[in-house]
């Protein structure tokens, strides 16, 4: 299994064949936690938090408005046949109401916050839980060649670039 287990679909966990469907899942969670602060699905137990995402509905809070709960149901829906999962239709939700897709599809929506960045090593603006967190350790097998351990770790998705496959 892949993925940050908070944001994995119902039917990754599942097991199941799975398509842009998870994608839109983890929209759900991500837009969700930008509002909340956190995930709607927490458990210190993996398997407990696999059975939340699985059979429970995310509890949407009091504070989200209507059309940020609309949205949100239809993104965090169970099965993925009744999920949102067309772009357009995503776009035109009410809860995107006043983005103008093409200024930002172009880049040239103004940010209405900047951080102030001294060089592209300067990590100010990132929690010190982050920064000073050690990095872990990957396990690798020493004797593939790189190339060999990248396709390894793609083998069984649909697509690989062919830069990758050389």
């Amino acid at each position: 299994m892949c993925g940050t287990p908070k944001y994995l679909a119902p039917e990754i966990i599942k097991g199941k064949n799975y398509d842009k469907a998870v994608d839109y899942w983890s929209l759900g969670i991500l837009i969700y936690e930008m509002l909340n602060g956190k995930p709607p699905f927490s458990n210190t137990s993996i398997d407990k938090l696999y059975q939340d995402i699985c059979n429970i509905p995310a509890q949407m809070k009091p504070e989200f408005s209507p059309q940020t709960v609309s949205l949100l149901t239809l993104l965090l829906e169970v099965d993925p046949d009744k999920r949102l999962v067309n772009f357009n239709e995503c776009k035109s939700h009410p809860f995107f109401e006043g983005i103008d897709w093409d200024l930002l599809s172009s880049k040239e929506v103004i940010p209405t916050f900047k951080p102030k960045v001294s060089s592209p090593n300067d990590i100010r603006n990132f929690d010190k839980d982050f920064t000073n967190e050690r990095p872990a350790e990957s396990i690798e097998i020493e004797s593939m060649s790189s190339g060999q351990k990248i396709r390894n770790k793609y083998e069984g998705f649909t697509y690989i670039a062919k830069s990758i496959n050389k």
